[in-house]
């Protein structure tokens, strides 16, 4: 071969050994680069998972109204079950929308003493409680007055495994012991129910302390106990106030409640809910003596 021949030959070699170089060079980038995507994605992964409570929440309150009831009350459930997976040892339940007075409203009440009611976040004898505001069910004597509140409240949403759960409230007007005031009704998946009485004087009081001097403020029975007490302003005159807290045992705690209810017993006597939480069982402490007014009205 001439040495043009060789010269020839020997350029094709370099440059075939230069387009192999610049081959696995750009193959090296595109590994390099789908790395870094990957280790990006990841990363983004982990983020999510860790916030995924706060965001199902964030969702749930931005869902257009139209789509609150179905996808919303969907994520919010999901919020809270994905935080008590987390082991909280209790969840409280959002009343929003059975409301009957939300808690931004009671300062505007001058007839009842509703301003001098807590709101928001609190504790009372051990649990924690979200009074968001209150909601009413029917009495005779409040609809003699012309207050005629809705006879039950049905399907506050729970979607919640737990072993108690925890009501704070009071009755309007004042019953004989024993007298039921209203239902709670825990709605299993699959179509079971469990139907707990709250009964006047053992679990609930009037929300009004007409006798201050009396020796026992609160209720009898062991599972409920005097959560609160407060004075505020019935027109012109000061009115001592209470509310109670009940905690009712579930007694299939492995099932999940998808809803609850809440029935009046249709007596002389109306139910007044504030606050509905569910947990573990022994979080309610009863008070041994009086409470005094330690828990302020706070911001909702």
């Amino acid at each position: 071969m001439s040495w043009q021949g060789k010269s020839i030959l020997t350029g094709i070699v370099v440059a075939a050994a230069l387009a192999g170089l610049a081959l696995i060079g750009t193959l090296g980038s595109r590994a390099s680069t789908q790395a870094g995507v990957a280790q990006a994605q990841e990363a983004k992964a982990r983020e999510a998972e860790a916030k995924a409570p706060e965001a199902l929440a964030a969702r749930a309150k931005q869902a257009p109204p139209k789509e609150a009831q179905a996808k919303g009350d969907a994520l919010a459930a999901q919020a809270r079950a994905a935080i008590a997976a987390k082991g909280k040892e209790w969840v409280t339940l959002d009343l929003s929308k059975v409301l009957l007075m939300k808690a931004e409203n009671f300062e505007k009440s001058t007839r009842h003493p509703w301003p001098a009611v807590p709101r928001g976040s609190q504790n009372f004898a051990g649990v924690p409680v979200d009074i968001q505001g209150a909601t009413m069910l029917w009495g005779q004597r409040n609809a003699d007055a012309g207050l005629a509140y809705p006879e039950q409240i049905t399907g506050i949403g729970c979607q919640q495994k737990f072993e108690t759960l925890y009501i704070l409230h009071a009755t309007f007007y004042e019953a004989a012991a024993g007298q039921p005031a209203f239902d709670v009704v825990l709605n299993y998946q699959g179509g079971e129910k469990q139907t707990d009485t709250i009964l006047c004087g053992e679990d609930s009081r009037d929300w009004y302390i007409n006798n201050p001097y009396e020796k026992d403020l609160g209720p009898s029975s062991k599972r409920s106990t005097l959560a609160w007490t407060g004075k505020g302003k019935a027109g012109d005159r000061e009115q001592a106030i209470r509310f109670c807290l009940t905690a009712i045992e579930n007694k299939q705690p492995d099932r999940p409640v998808a809803t609850i209810d809440l029935v009046s017993s249709k007596q002389q006597t109306a139910g007044c809910i504030l606050a509905i939480t569910v947990g573990k069982a022994g979080l309610l402490k009863p008070h041994l003596e009086k409470p005094t007014d330690t828990n302020p009205p706070a911001s909702p």
